[in-house]
């Protein structure tokens, strides 16, 4: 008679869940996690301390820093707040002070870790002064104009309201139809900006000192020299040889001596057209 024994069967004990590695890295990953954001956000090592502010002349630093300063707490997590160099938006800071400080054309904004920003400015310079009627209403005084005039840089940007004109600055009155411009509006474009200062520095090395300067047409420029003499420059043809033709004119005058000291027998020279014409 064969017996046959059937091998014992030997039941496995569960393991523990502490002896998985998937616990481990579920338990161990988020608090490492923890531990980066508290680092980055939340210590002290990464919160913006310092703010250095260079390129600036007229307007005050301090301006500059508390603009600044004011917009770096904000909150990460809907709950915690944070001034961590990592979190601060620069972008918006700059888009900010461009659109408050209207003194300012530029502005760069970098981080040096571990607790500094660098405002870098660059300040709009005047390049003349821009003035334009605007009409009162009837409450204001009778629906009578009123003379705006302001600081404009080369880009055609107005920047500061000013009400009596104490500097050397070239004076353009914008004689043509517009709306009541605020303060960092474009008041005319940068290519109608060039061609006006680029006309006025041509004639200053023609010893013609121009006082003042009307946007009459969007095409037609006329210039009031220090002597009275006027001058009639159209902006659509070319500028260079309009100056050209005035130097030549200007030569044939001083020659017969048409001009004399005072310029009274001289009222005005017309460039806009093929043929120029003098009275």
């Amino acid at each position: 008679m064969v017996y046959k024994y059937k091998k014992p069967h030997r039941y496995k004990g569960k393991k523990s869940i502490f002896h998985y590695r998937f616990f481990w890295l579920g338990v161990l990953i988020p608090i490492i996690i923890g531990v980066i954001f508290y680092f980055l956000f939340l210590s002290e090592t990464f919160q913006i301390k310092k703010i250095i502010v260079t390129g600036e002349e007229k307007v005050s630093t301090e301006d500059i820093m508390l603009f600044v300063g004011e917009r770096l707490e904000n909150k990460i997590l809907f709950f915690f707040q944070t001034r961590s160099i990592f979190s601060v938006n620069l972008d918006e800071i700059k888009k900010d002070i461009l659109n408050d400080l209207l003194h300012l054309a530029e502005v760069k904004i970098d981080r040096k870790f571990p607790d500094t920003l660098n405002v870098m400015v660059v300040e709009r310079f005047a390049a003349a002064i821009w003035c334009q009627t605007r009409q009162n209403s009837l409450e204001e005084n009778l629906g009578g104009q009123e003379e705006q005039c302001f600081l404009i840089d080369n880009e055609g940007i107005i920047f500061e309201r000013i009400e009596e004109d104490k500097t050397e600055l070239l004076k353009i009155k914008n004689l043509t139809p517009n709306e009541e411009l605020k303060l960092g509006e474009r008041a005319v474009g940068k290519e109608k900006m060039d061609q006006i200062m680029k006309i006025n520095s041509s004639l200053t090395n023609l010893n013609l000192k121009i006082v003042e300067a009307a946007l009459v047409t969007e095409k037609r420029l006329d210039l009031k020299t220090e002597k009275g003499l006027e001058i009639y420059f159209n902006l659509e043809r070319d500028l260079d040889w309009q100056i050209v033709r005035l130097k030549l004119v200007l030569e044939e005058i001083l020659e017969k001596k048409i001009l004399p000291e005072s310029g009274k027998n001289f009222q005005y020279i017309d460039l806009r057209f093929e043929k120029v014409y003098c009275k």
